[in-house]
């Protein structure tokens, strides 16, 4: 220990400079007092154990053996007993009044607490820490005039209505919002969206693509810095999409490259270069919190290799031998595999709730051995110990799940053309709008429906438009004539 007073190092519980020289007095005083009470104690039990003795042998009816036979002889027998239990007690009630119960640490000069002590205050700091800003409910009114608080702050602090305001924004992220913890709608690369979507629908489209840009490029600076907030990769498509919506095809494959070669296999920010986010973060909040332990999250639908560790406690260096090293893999992929939807987080024994009702209701195992308690839960084999049926409804949603990824990157595949065409069809409506309107239709849903199903009231528009020159039929995403952009 170090004291704080004189920054002496010991290894006893006392500073040998004398820091909490009157705590160490009264520790010598207490043990004096109770060495003094014991002694007291014997000698008191010994003198009544002898006139018990004299007692019993002058009722006794035969002088030369003590016979304890009857009620009143075994109460003389058990009296000294009394007697040392109630001078033991009386010497501890006064002991306790004399000397409160005191401890160095408490010491306005010594002020050292234990490494469990400050180990179990490193955990409600860092517990109220994340809770202590929790807001309450708010009404949509209070959450509306807080998102007018945030875009008013915002178009103060940038222009976003010219090419070289929106330029100029640094590549960083501002939270403006205070009312919440992990709040992006106060973010300029949040507000960035909305504004690119109000400068398409006035048509103002390279400021629109700008916003989108700036907005990417922020959100990539984040990823850098390992302080990302978990946008998926659809929302960085969305450039891409407007870029493709307008006619910029070439631009569009060159922004939908670039986003997959960041992305790779992930389909969330927080997951780029995820083993060493993850590896870096759950090290610096087990040493926040003065711990070596940590535990493994716990899904229903975990494969069967994700399924062997799930839910165990683990020891970060291999030095606490009651749980198991954490996996190699970890460092690798932030997981147990490439992929793995898992997390680790900071565990204190003794402190944690370690019952494992929690973990049971999710991830059942056939041999009860094994959840007596987390050390017995940890230790167990590496194996799938799961029941059958459990196993079988865990495939099965894996199996969903990558159906629905599956479908997911094909659309990747043909976002481009996709909404592409989307442009074309919105931009003939807008001209129909403007230059038919006795025949347009009312809403562009209703137009779409009527030109996928051919009725005759499309045809009929469809070839008076023709006649000013533009076909509605043309989905020939190359045909498509737009001005170079001038940024």
């Amino acid at each position: 220990m170090i004291c704080p007073k004189c920054g002496t190092e010991y290894n006893g519980n006392f500073c040998p400079k004398g820091c909490n020289s009157p705590y160490v007095k009264k520790g010598k005083q207490k043990l004096g007092f109770a060495i003094a009470f014991t002694i007291i104690s014997i000698v008191v039990f010994i003198v009544s154990f002898i006139i018990s003795l004299i007692i019993s042998a002058a009722i006794s009816p035969e002088n030369d053996v003590i016979i304890v036979d009857t009620p009143i002889e075994w109460i003389l027998l058990l009296a000294p007993f009394a007697v040392l239990f109630i001078v033991l007690g009386i010497g501890t009630y006064l002991g306790n009044k004399k000397f409160p119960k005191e401890n160095h640490l408490d010491s306005p000069n010594c002020n050292i607490k234990s490494q469990s002590e400050n180990r179990n205050d490193k955990y409600e700091n860092f517990s109220i820490a994340m809770s202590a800003d929790i807001p309450e409910m708010i009404s949509n009114d209070e959450y509306l005039a807080i998102r007018n608080k945030e875009i008013e702050v915002l178009e103060d602090r940038y222009d976003l209505n010219s090419a070289e305001g929106i330029k100029s924004i640094p590549n960083v992220i501002r939270d403006t919002n205070s009312n919440g913890i992990g709040s992006c709608t106060g973010d300029i690369d949040y507000y960035l969206r909305s504004k690119s979507h109000q400068h398409e629908e006035a048509g103002n489209i390279e400021l629109a693509i700008l916003c989108l840009q700036k907005s990417n490029a922020i959100r990539k600076n984040a990823i850098k810095s390992n302080c990302s907030k978990g946008y998926r990769k659809t929302d960085y498509y969305s450039l891409v999409r407007l870029l493709a919506r307008n006619g910029y095809i070439k631009e569009a494959e060159k922004e939908k490259h670039e986003i997959d070669v960041l992305f790779g296999d992930s389909e969330s920010d927080t997951f780029i270069n995820w083993p060493k986010v993850a590896a870096e973060r759950l090290l610096k909040s087990a040493q926040m919190l003065d711990t070596d332990l940590v535990r493994m999250s716990v899904h229903r639908c975990a494969c069967s290799e994700c399924a062997k560790y799930q839910g165990r406690v683990f020891s970060i260096t291999g030095n606490d031998t009651r749980f198991p090293k954490i996996p190699d893999e970890f460092y690798k992929y932030g997981g147990i595999h490439k992929g793995c939807g898992h997390s680790f987080f900071p565990f204190i024994y003794g402190v944690n709730n370690s019952d494992l009702d929690d973990i049971l209701s999710t991830q059942n195992i056939i041999n009860k051995e094994y959840t007596k308690n987390i050390i017995a839960y940890s230790n167990r084999p590496f194996v799938d110990d799961r029941p059958q049926e459990d196993i079988n409804e865990a495939n099965r949603l894996n199996e969903e799940q990558r159906i629905k990824d599956k479908k997911l990157k094909e659309g990747y595949e043909h976002v481009i053309e996709e909404e592409a065409i989307r442009g074309i069809n919105k931009r003939n409506y807008k001209w129909l709008e403007k230059n038919l309107p006795e025949l347009c239709p009312q809403s562009y849903s209703g137009y779409m429906r009527m030109k996928k199903a051919n009725t005759k009231n499309f045809q009929k528009i469809a070839a008076e438009a023709k006649q000013y020159g533009i076909d509605l039929n043309d989905n020939d995403i190359r045909h498509v004539s737009v001005p170079p952009l001038s940024y």
